[in-house]
């Protein structure tokens, strides 16, 4: 197979003209093609994307050009075939990575030859141009996502552990952002005294984003607007990051997304962290939520010319629909009753006490926040909150600014006791018998003819008057009417 050559563009050095205007390819020596090795491409092509990439990008690239050093061996990229391309993909399959893998590995050393060659001021051909790889994405293994009961299990554990990590996993929740925007934030980046709590997801000497369309705020809703309270209260006044755990050696660790998912797994939930942001947007998609308004909120690109144009839709759009989301309930998940109090397993009292300890764990929450906790059904806590206001320990108050909703404190007045267990009817649930119910109800009584109209077969009183067949009165008066 006749390998390709490379032709350095100088203006001094012009292809020698043939018949018909055609031009003869200019052959290197062997010896050039020294310079041109697998080693010196990723250097050119790491030192040219330095200021572009971050760390975890070249520990990919160093990886992939490894891997292909290790099989093709270090000679000159123009000496590779597209036949050992296909043996490098072949092998890779073998050994058991998947082909979206495979995919990326070739297209990284793709973009590092290209590189080269316009670094250089080479022409020719780039022997990893895009490769077919067999059964592309078969072996991608299915999204779960998770079912309801488990993202309220995973919420009420965040509010009952209560520290930096629970507080992370708490807006990674409620808020579908990534693992890296949340633990990059700067203290200055949570504005949660606005009219619209939220965060500001920027980037930083600390942690760059992934795209331009990355950069946005985020409305808090929930549980995590409850776990920047607390990052905020717990922060010391010469702190500038709001994960210092997680800012090592001046950038964004990717320890965080292990530690967590984990930490997690030992708590019976089965999924990564980026599941959580899966579910995120499938709420938001089950709740009727416009596909624009989602890519606003998961920092998404939008392909239409009409969403680069303006500031995109407001913090009040996206938290209205955000709350709305929390409510709705996954495909997994099944419907909560809609009846108060009855067939619920708790009694007034005892929902009463959950929501006293809730309030006292979350500072001052809203209604909104208490639900989207998890920590208890929203019909338990309407009920506790009822029966513990009846008796005053709990009293309302409004938020400051009066924009943001009434929140619950609990006073010094104790609740009185009350039955630990909820007391049941007995004999359950009455039947009916409903042919007896019809029989007894009275007969339908005929209805009487009205008086103000007379009936088609009498005649009327001019009728009599003028002697007139009154039967043939009304067959010519039919007659006409056809």
């Amino acid at each position: 197979m006749r390998e390709a050559s490379l032709e350095v563009r100088d203006k001094s050095k012009v292809a020698t003209p043939r018949k018909r205007g055609k031009f003869t390819r200019r052959r290197t020596c062997p010896l050039s093609r020294e310079k041109h090795r697998l080693t010196s491409v990723l250097a050119v092509f790491t030192k040219a994307r330095r200021q572009f990439q971050g760390e975890k990008y070249r520990l990919e690239v160093q990886r992939a050009f490894r891997q292909a050093i290790r099989i093709f061996g270090d000679r000159c990229f123009t000496c590779i075939s597209k036949d050992d391309v296909q043996t490098f993909i072949a092998k890779e399959l073998g050994r058991g990575v998947r082909t979206g893998g495979v995919k990326n590995t070739i297209n990284l050393l793709h973009a590092g030859v290209r590189r080269y060659m316009l670094e250089k001021r080479l022409t020719g051909y780039n022997p990893f141009s895009p490769s077919m790889v067999p059964n592309l994405g078969v072996d991608r293994p299915p999204n779960r996502i998770p079912a309801r009961t488990e993202i309220a299990a995973v919420r009420s554990l965040c509010v009952e552990m209560d520290d930096d990590i629970r507080w992370l996993l708490a807006m990674l929740v409620d808020t579908g952002a990534r693992v890296s925007e949340i633990a990059g934030l700067a203290i200055e980046d949570l504005k949660i005294n606005d009219d619209v709590p939220h965060i500001v997801i920027r980037e930083h000497p600390w942690r760059r984003l992934k795209s331009r369309f990355a950069s946005r705020h985020l409305p808090l809703t929930g549980v995590a607007l409850w776990a920047a309270r607390r990052v905020l209260a717990s922060a010391p006044p010469s702190q500038p990051f709001a994960f210092p755990r997680y800012i090592k050696s001046g950038s964004v660790t990717s320890t965080a997304a292990g530690a967590i998912a984990t930490w997690l797994r030992t708590r019976g939930f089965e999924h990564d962290l980026h599941s959580l942001r899966v579910a995120v947007i499938d709420r938001l998609r089950a709740s009727g939520c416009p596909a624009d308004v989602r890519a606003s909120i998961a920092g998404l690109k939008v392909n239409t010319i009409e969403a680069q144009y303006g500031y995109g839709y407001s913090l009040t759009i996206m938290r209205r629909w955000l709350e709305r989301s929390t409510d709705t309930q996954l495909r997994t998940g099944g419907v909560p009753p809609r009846t108060i109090g009855y067939d619920r397993d708790k009694s007034a009292y005892m929902c009463a006490m959950e929501v006293i300890a809730l309030i006292q764990r979350c500072l001052r929450p809203s209604f909104r926040e208490l639900v989207a906790t998890g920590a208890m059904d929203r019909i338990d806590i309407i009920r506790g909150l009822r029966y513990a206001r009846l008796h005053r320990s709990v009293a309302l108050e409004t938020a400051v600014p009066a924009s943001h909703d009434p929140v619950y404190v609990t006073t010094d007045l104790p609740l009185p006791p009350g039955t630990r267990a909820k007391r049941r009817r007995q004999g359950g649930v009455p039947t009916y018998d409903y042919r007896k119910l019809l029989l007894a109800l009275p007969r339908p009584s005929r209805l009487s003819r009205a008086e103000c109209f007379p009936m088609p077969s009498e005649a009327t009183e001019s009728e009599e008057m003028d002697g007139v067949n009154p039967g043939r009165r009304r067959s010519v008066r039919m007659r006409r009417c056809k």
